[in-house]
């Protein structure tokens, strides 16, 4: 269990909690020089990953803790592939010009982003939003409850960057999903593996177009 401080948060943490979680995605989302958003993505979790590494009373375990218990593997399986079908029966009546476009048009660029996003792009936003949000501001949402809702609606927000409300709809919902993952779970390998799955997803059936900006080498194919 990691250590608690359930003295007041001050002022300092509540505006360095704005600033990060709502006025820097308002400000990459209205930039006016176009800013490719993965790096930026990757650089963030790399330093909220440092910070985590560098406080002594945070359960480094979470970080690569490989499976948690056989009750939540199951549930989680079980929960996507029934999203799954949904969600691909749902592309193929409802947009038939867009199922499956990504790996038939460029199969091999498919295959690297089907690779590279979970490492570049996952990883890094669930260290920010769940592993980071969790330790940091634990002082602001001392409830898990609390936690849990605030991480999927900063994740969510995030995704104001795309100019779309279809990301950030979809995004609040597997925010909730993941951060009750990670509430459950204590594992941020498992929910990087949930993530994925659900935006690897996403990107097969053709619905990228709405996250394009969440990995570059994507952007020039699926946003023509």
């Amino acid at each position: 269990m990691e250590n608690e401080n359930h003295e007041k948060p001050g002022y300092p943490l509540i505006v360095e909690f704005i600033t990060i979680f709502a006025v820097a995605p308002a400000l990459l989302a209205f930039r006016t020089v176009e800013i490719p958003i993965m790096p930026i993505i990757t650089v963030a979790g790399i330093l909220c990953l440092v910070y985590l590494l560098f406080d002594k009373d945070f359960e480094r375990p979470r970080l690569y803790r490989v499976m948690p218990p056989l009750r939540n593997v199951f549930v989680t399986l079980l929960f996507f592939l029934i999203f799954a079908a949904l969600l691909t029966l749902a592309v193929f009546y409802f947009f038939p010009s867009i199922f499956l476009s990504f790996p038939k048009r460029n199969f091999e660029l498919w295959c690297l982003v089907m690779v590279l996003y979970p490492v570049a792009s996952v990883y890094p936003q669930e260290v920010l939003c769940r592993a980071f949000l969790f330790r940091r501001y634990r002082k602001l949402f001392p409830t898990e409850g609390s936690k849990i809702i605030v991480s999927a609606i900063a994740f969510s927000y995030m995704h104001i960057v795309f100019m779309n409300p279809v990301a950030v709809m979809l995004s609040l919902a597997g925010g909730f999903l993941f951060s009750a993952t990670y509430s459950k779970t204590h594992s941020l390998l498992w929910v990087s593996v949930e993530h994925s799955l659900y935006g690897m997803l996403i990107f097969t059936l053709g619905l990228g177009k709405f996250f394009y900006g969440a990995t570059t080498f994507t952007a020039a194919y699926i946003s023509k």
